[in-house]
C-alpha cells in the first residue's frame, strides 16, 4: 500500500512538472551566439512550436525586451509553428525566460523558453607593431595581437596584410586566427600572429592589416612606408625631431606617436636588485644564484648587450595606448635563455594590473607590479627578432617613451655559461626541500632536491591532504549510506507494523500484571 502511495505521489509531480512546463515548445536562436546566450542589441529569433488547430499566439516578452513586429500573430489550422524574427535585448540580463501565450478553440495555454543570459557581441581590438612608419628597407616583422573584449566569441576570425608594391611578405597574407573567446568586462582571449616582410628601396604608401570574424565587425590598422631611393639623408621630412631621438610622425599625429633608438648599457641591477635577482632563479628554474654566478651573468650581459639593437614605439589613439619594443640581435654566437628586464613608468600604467602584455614566445614574470616585468625566449640566434607590447586604456602622453629602462642577459652565449662556486653549472631545482606529493599509490617527500618515496598507500594517496588514505575510496561513506538506509528500513517496519507491536506490548504488560497476582 505504502509502495503505490510513493508511486502515485511521484507520477503526480511529474504530471504537475508537465503540465507547468506547457504542451508547447518555446525556443531562442540567434546565429554567432553562444549557447545559453543571446548578444544585446542584436536581434533573436523567438519560435513556439507544436501548433495544431487554429488560434492566436502571443508572445510576453520581460521588462528590457522589444519586438519591431505584432507581439500576436494568428494562425491557421495545419500550422505547426509561429515565430518572431526581431526580437532584441536591449540591456544586459541574467536568467530571463521568454513565454508564448497560444490561444485555440480548446483553450488558452502559456509555455516558456529555457533560461538564458543577454550578454554582449563580440568586439575586436586591434594592436600592430610597428606602430609608425616604416623608413629603412630590409626586412621586418609585423606583429599583431587581437582582443576580443565582448562576451560573445568571435568566430572563424582571420587576419590579413594588403599588398605594396616594394613589400614582400613571406608566405601567406592571410592567417585563420580562428575563434577568440570573449569574456566579461573585457577579459575575453587574446590572439597574436605575425608576418615577415621585406622591404626595397622606394617603396612608399601603406600596409593595411585587418580582422574580419562571421559574427564581429571587422578592425583594421595601417603602417606607414615611405623608403627613400638609395638616399640615406632621409631625416629631414619638415616634422623635426625632439630631444632623446624621438621623431614624431606623422604630423597630424603630433605628441601621440612617437619612436625611440635605445641607447643600450650592461646590465648592472642584478648587483643589488633582489627582486631581479629572484625573478631570473624563478624563470630558470635554477636554485639561488651565488656571487659568481651573478658576475658571470653580468659579464654576459656586457658581451650581448653590444650586439643588440633596441627600438621603442608608443602610439596613442581612440582611448588606448601602445608602447612597443623591437629588439634585433646581430652576435655570431646563440644566446641561451635570454632575459629582458624591462621597466615601464607609471606615467603609463600605475600596476601591471592594468596592462596588457604580448610577448610572443617568451615566459613572462612580473619583477614587481610598479610595473617591472621579466621576458625569457630559450634561444636567440643571429638575425633573430622579438617584439614586446604593451597596451593600457587613455590616451598618455608621449614623453613616456623617455622614462623608460630595459636590461639584457642571458644564462649562456656559446660556450660561456654561469657557474657556482664550485665551478659547476647551478643544479636544477626539482622541488622544495620537505614538501610532499602523491604519485600513484605513493606518497613521496623532497630530500635533497629529488623525491623520495615515504609510503606505499593501500588505500590510495589523498593529494590534497598529502596522506595515506585509512581506507577504500568511497569505503567510510558506504558504511554510513547502509546505516542510514538500514535506520530508515527500520523506521518503515516500525510504522507498518505499529498495531502489531502495540498488541504485543500490551500483552505483554497484561501478563506481567498476572504474573504478580
Amino acid at each position: 500500500m505504502i509502495r503505490k502511495l510513493l508511486i502515485g505521489m511521484m507520477l503526480c509531480l511529474l504530471s504537475l512538472q508537465l503540465v507547468s512546463a506547457g504542451s508547447y515548445m518555446v525556443s531562442v536562436s540567434q546565429p554567432g551566439s553562444n549557447e545559453g546566450t543571446v548578444m544585446q542589441g542584436i536581434a533573436f529569433t523567438v519560435t513556439v512550436n507544436g501548433l495544431s488547430e487554429s488560434g492566436t499566439a502571443k508572445i510576453n516578452l520581460p521588462s528590457g525586451f522589444s519586438v519591431e513586429e505584432s507581439e500576436e500573430k494568428s494562425f491557421s489550422s495545419g500550422t505547426t509553428s509561429v515565430s518572431w524574427t526581431t526580437v532584441k535585448a536591449n540591456e544586459k540580463l541574467n536568467m530571463q525566460q521568454i513565454s508564448v501565450t497560444v490561444t485555440t478553440q480548446s483553450g488558452s495555454e502559456s509555455s516558456d523558453s529555457d533560461y538564458f543570459d543577454v550578454v554582449s557581441p563580440p568586439s575586436l581590438s586591434l594592436s600592430v607593431t610597428p606602430i609608425s612608419t616604416i623608413m629603412s628597407s630590409g626586412s621586418e616583422t609585423v606583429q599583431i595581437t587581437v582582443q576580443n573584449w565582448g562576451e560573445t566569441d568571435a568566430e572563424n576570425c582571420v587576419a590579413t596584410i594588403s599588398s605594396l608594391s616594394g613589400v614582400t611578405v613571406t608566405g601567406s597574407s592571410s592567417i585563420n586566427l580562428g575563434d577568440i573567446s570573449g569574456g566579461e568586462g573585457g577579459s575575453g582571449e587574446t590572439k597574436a600572429a605575425s608576418w615577415k616582410i621585406t622591404l626595397s628601396e622606394g617603396a612608399s604608401g601603406t600596409l593595411t592589416v585587418q580582422v574580419v570574424s562571421s559574427n564581429a565587425d571587422s578592425v583594421s590598422e595601417e603602417i606607414s612606408v615611405d623608403i627613400p631611393g638609395g638616399d640615406e639623408d632621409n631625416n629631414d621630412d619638415g616634422g623635426g625631431s625632439s630631444p632623446g631621438g624621438i621623431s614624431i610622425l606623422p604630423k597630424k599625429e603630433v605628441l601621440k606617436n612617437a619612436t625611440k633608438k635605445l641607447e643600450l648599457i650592461p646590465g648592472v641591477g642584478l648587483r643589488n636588485n633582489l627582486r631581479l635577482q629572484a625573478a631570473i632563479e624563478k624563470v630558470l628554474a635554477k636554485g639561488k644564484m651565488s656571487e659568481q654566478a651573478k658576475q658571470n651573468m653580468l659579464r654576459l650581459s656586457a658581451s650581448i648587450t653590444s650586439d643588440l639593437e633596441a627600438t621603442r614605439e608608443f602610439k596613442a589613439e581612440q582611448n588606448r595606448s601602445r608602447l612597443s619594443m623591437k629588439i634585433k640581435y646581430s652576435g655570431n654566437e646563440t644566446a641561451k635563455n635570454f632575459i629582458i628586464y624591462d621597466s615601464i613608468p607609471k606615467a603609463f600604467a600605475n600596476s601591471t594590473d592594468l596592462i596588457t602584455v604580448t610577448a610572443l614566445g617568451a615566459t613572462i614574470e612580473i619583477v614587481e607590479n610598479d610595473p617591472e616585468y621579466l621576458f625569457i625566449y630559450s634561444e636567440l640566434s643571429e638575425g633573430n627578432e622579438v617584439i614586446i607590447t604593451y597596451e593600457v586604456f587613455g590616451e598618455k602622453e608621449v614623453e613616456l617613451i623617455n622614462d623608460t629602462f630595459v636590461e639584457f642577459y642571458a644564462e649562456s652565449l656559446g660556450d660561456s655559461i654561469i657557474e657556482g662556486d664550485e665551478g659547476l653549472e647551478i643544479s636544477e631545482r626539482i622541488c622544495d626541500e620537505g614538501a610532499k606529493r602523491c604519485l600513484g599509490e605513493i606518497l613521496q617527500e623532497c630530500g635533497d632536491n629529488k623525491w623520495i618515496a615515504i609510503q606505499t598507500c593501500e588505500y590510495g594517496c589523498n593529494s590534497t591532504s598529502l596522506i595515506c588514505n585509512s581506507s577504500k575510496q568511497g569505503e567510510s561513506n558506504y558504511g554510513v549510506y547502509l546505516l542510514i538506509l538500514l535506520m530508515v528500513g527500520l523506521g518503515v517496519l516500525v510504522y507498518l507494523k505499529k498495531d502489531k507491536i502495540r498488541d504485543i506490548v500490551n500483552h505483554m504488560k497484561t501478563k506481567r500484571i498476572s504474573n504478580r497476582d
